[in-house]
């Protein structure tokens, strides 16, 4: 993979894109998918107890590099378009989609998330910190995808 995309040294840490080529996404994007996913999976099946270390601030990472290398690659297909970079949009959309899907409905990761989310709700946890507020806004976001009728919702725990 092309380290300008993952890791940006360019004037004001920005990405060196006199140093990135059209060729460079598709195996970053393969690379940095793979890794996330892994990192995710790895969160999933923690047999630690949940809490925001391991879960919440460990998911805000897990797709760190992913991130990055799209982010250089949204901003050159966005200013300068051209049929590699539309190609590599149509390959890398769905798989985006597939990839949120999966992370987003995991039951084990919806379990994880809020049982940290429960745990700050506990008398001992300041409600006035931000990651365990982000708990439960991310358990509550995920609850509301299963209707109350939904039987067969696999978030439900």
């Amino acid at each position: 993979m092309n380290p300008q995309l993952t890791r940006w040294t360019g004037p004001e840490g920005l990405p060196r894109f006199d140093l990135i080529h059209d060729t460079d996404f598709a195996p970053a994007f393969d690379q940095a998918l793979a890794a996330a996913e892994a990192a995710n999976e790895a969160i999933a099946a923690n047999p630690d107890a949940p809490d925001f270390a391991n879960t919440i601030a460990a998911m805000e990472t897990a797709d760190e590099d992913l991130n990055r290398v799209l982010s250089v690659f949204y901003t050159l297909a966005g200013v300068d378009s051209n049929d590699a970079r539309q190609a590599l949009q149509r390959d890398f959309a769905p798989r985006l989609a597939e990839y949120g899907s999966r992370i987003s409905m995991d039951p084990r990761l919806y379990a994880r998330v809020r049982a940290v989310a429960a745990a700050a709700d506990g008398p001992s946890t300041s409600r006035n910190s931000h990651g365990l507020k982000s708990a439960r806004s991310t358990a509550s976001r995920r609850s509301t995808r299963c209707s109350s009728t939904t039987s067969k919702c696999p978030l439900r725990t």
